[in-house]
């Protein structure tokens, strides 16, 4: 199975690429050329970048992948002072573990519903859970809306229904006739 690289992803890897040109030559050359040559092929020729170079990067509105690259670029080549680094990389490690530990926490089956509160029901409350308590009639919309019709106030009329087993029958012959037909033509 081979890397999908996403329009995002060229995107980004275009951002990435117009950030490090416009910066001091120095740190264009402390970077690998075959990984400035990896953003430069697999950048959207596309994709307009706009950088304000008096706006700091985090507030121009980057892709985040982007800016996780531009950081781990920060920390691989151009940061020189090895207490900031080891601080920059304590960071992106407690970063991403609260991101597992999150991920942990949402796909927990036992923890999905401790939120909820508990509700015993007792077999002598005599509560019919077969209808609903109340019905909605939603006016405003089903006036303004004429594809919507309001049934709420249908009251189910014994003459409508089949009065025997072989009206029944027929009815049901005639459905199934229908769809047997519908079928056929498949």
């Amino acid at each position: 199975m081979g890397t999908v690289i996403t329009l995002e992803d060229i995107n980004a890897y275009a951002e990435v690429n117009y950030i490090i040109h416009h910066m001091n030559e120095k740190y264009l050359e402390m970077i690998p050329k075959q990984l400035v040559k990896f953003f430069e092929s697999f950048s959207n020729p596309n994709y307009k970048v706009n950088i304000n170079p008096h706006i700091p990067l985090d507030r121009q509105g980057l892709q985040r992948y982007s800016l996780e690259i531009i950081a781990i670029l920060h920390l691989k080549y151009w940061c020189e002072n090895e207490e900031r680094k080891q601080e920059l990389y304590n960071i992106m490690v407690n970063n991403e573990n609260n991101v597992v530990q999150n991920l942990k926490y949402r796909s927990n089956i036992e923890e999905l519903f401790d939120d909820v509160e508990d509700e015993t029901i007792e077999e002598n409350d005599n509560i019919d859970y077969s209808k609903p308590k109340s019905i909605q009639m939603y006016d405003n919309y089903s006036k303004d809306n004429e594809d919507i019709k309001d049934y709420t106030d249908v009251i189910e009329d014994e003459e409508v229904l089949p009065a025997n087993n072989e009206e029944k029958k027929s009815i049901f012959k005639s459905i199934k006739d229908f769809f047997l037909g519908l079928f056929k033509k498949l």
